[in-house]
């Protein structure tokens, strides 16, 4: 008797497992199982639990972004589509004005399948980055000095509080490059003129921190948690012409994490949108 009770207690468990795992081979993610006791196996269950919803939320994650994508896809073709119709009828002329309307669409796809390409590529080859000792200091006064002009041409004002010190960080300085043009053309696109922009870097003893922030007009509230996912847009402040994609600070995300950092969207103090960055320092 004891012998039984003993198999059924390893036995049942297991026989839990090996059906859950064929659960979750026929992609049922919403397999769950449960084993009534405090010992290994029932670790190994909340381990599988968790294996299980993490499974399901990506693959609603991946439902959701193929949904976006050709959302996003159908509106710039549906545009030439309908232009080409109209020329083929003889509705609309074929002329330098029709061509650059189609010119601007195509521009349009091309822009989106390039952002799409890019976030494919980082996260494909997350660990490919050649990393090394870079002045992060000198790397962030050198973007504010190449978009210094065109915040002027904008009557946008652009504002620098940077160390007087190196900050070494260990990094892919390409890599970081896109990082702080991303996050300074979302500034250049979406601050209104007359505004300002504000980079302010401070050093703690483990991490370097660039905030950059400006007067306007901002997000609501609810969307700042929103805007680090991909193809997400806020519609007071974006349009398709002018505006991107909601992949640019999706990019930024992916790389930041890439370096054990992190990056947090949150109200600014002059009135608009702060992003900041969270670098380690490379060990002395």
């Amino acid at each position: 008797m004891f012998s039984y009770l003993l198999a059924r207690h390893v036995t049942n468990p297991i026989s839990q497992l090996k059906e859950g795992a064929k659960a979750l081979a026929e992609r049922k993610f919403e397999t769950k199982i449960t084993v009534n006791s405090s010992d290994e196996f029932a670790t190994l269950a909340e381990d599988f639990n968790r294996i299980a919803t993490e499974l399901r939320r990506f693959e609603s994650q991946q439902s959701q972004w193929i949904m976006d994508i050709s959302h996003e896809l159908r509106t710039p073709l549906t545009i030439l589509e309908g232009e080409l119709e109209a020329i083929n009828d003889g509705i609309i002329e074929p002329n330098q004005k029709a061509i650059s309307s189609l010119q601007e669409e195509v521009a349009l796809l091309s822009r989106l399948v390039n952002d799409l390409h890019k976030v494919s590529t980082l996260d494909r080859y997350s660990f490919n980055y050649q990393m090394e000792e870079i002045d992060f200091n000198t790397l962030v006064t050198l973007q504010a000095h190449k978009y210094a002009f065109k915040f002027q041409s904008k009557n946008i004002t652009l504002n620098a509080t940077l160390s007087e010190q190196p900050v070494i960080i260990l990094a892919d300085q390409n890599r970081i490059t896109q990082v702080l043009q991303n996050i300074l053309e979302n500034n250049l696109r979406y601050t209104d003129e007359q505004q300002k922009v504000w980079l302010d870097l401070t050093v703690s003893k483990h991490h370097v921190f660039l905030s950059i922030e400006d007067s306007g007009p901002g997000v609501p509230d609810e969307a700042l948690e929103k805007l680090f996912d991909r193809l997400y847009r806020t519609d007071s402040s974006r349009n398709r012409k002018t505006g991107g994609f909601g992949l640019g600070l999706a990019i930024c995300q992916t790389i930041i994490e890439a370096h054990h950092g992190s990056i947090d969207a949150t109200k600014s103090r002059l009135g608009g949108l702060c992003i900041t960055l969270k670098l380690p320092l490379a060990e002395a």
